[in-house]
């Protein structure tokens, strides 16, 4: 009896909860309904900015890729600019060839330059040539030093190639006038002649200057003859 009683209760007690919550609900919305009452703002705020959203930027390993990429084009190009010129670089002409060239030309020009023009511009190139060849400060030096008492008095073949050609082109060059043409003509030709045999004697090695020439060799002293004494009478 007294389990009834109390399960009676709580039924009680729970319609009682729904009856109040009803009750609440509706004189709450007749409280929304009455004038005066101020009314909810709906969500979002008309009177708020909406916030600006960034878009999502690229993934990281996107990022990454393109500054590996950015880098080896950038190497690629620094590689390319410094091989560049030595690729493209000429061979350098030998001095032999470039004497010749030059003495040809110069061949051309002699009758339209006086004679010791002429004389002048064969010494400077072979003494150029020289430099270049021998490596003997040739342009810098006078006849004597380089072929009486330089580094060519020693070399026979040189001294007795050049010094010639060396003494006709002074004596043409400071000799009192007239001087004609056709000796110029004639040094020019000298000259040319001169070179041929300089690659005839350096042969192949036309990029090395030739060794100098060996020291002769030296004779080792005669013994003295040994005298067999007289025979006694």
């Amino acid at each position: 009896m007294t389990h009834a009683r109390q399960l009676l209760g709580l039924y009680f007690a729970r319609c009682a909860s729904c009856v109040a919550v009803l009750l609440l609900v509706t004189f709450g919305a007749m409280a929304q309904n009455m004038p005066g009452v101020p009314q909810p703002v709906p969500l979002p705020h008309p009177d708020l900015i909406p916030p600006s959203i960034p878009a999502p930027g690229p993934p990281l390993w996107l990022i990454i890729g393109g500054s590996v990429v950015v880098l080896l084009l950038f190497a690629l190009v620094i590689w390319i600019l410094v091989k560049q010129p030595a690729s493209s670089a000429a061979p350098a002409t030998p001095p032999l060839s470039r004497a010749q060239k030059r003495l040809q030309e110069l061949l051309l020009e002699c009758d339209t330059l006086p004679p010791d023009d002429t004389a002048h511009r064969v010494s400077v190139i072979l003494r150029d040539y020289q430099e270049g060849r021998y490596l003997v400060p040739a342009p810098y030096r006078t006849r004597e030093e380089l072929y009486e008492h330089g580094e060519f008095n020693t070399r026979d073949v040189v001294h007795k190639r050049f010094g010639p050609i060396a003494t006709h082109s002074d004596r043409l060059a400071f000799a009192p006038l007239p001087a004609t043409k056709e000796e110029a003509r004639a040094l020019v030709r000298e000259s040319i002649e001169a070179l041929q045999q300089e690659a005839y004697y350096l042969g192949e090695s036309l990029n090395s200057p030739p060794p100098l020439p060996a020291p002769p060799a030296a004779t080792p002293p005669s013994l003295p003859q040994a005298t067999t004494p007289p025979a006694s009478p």
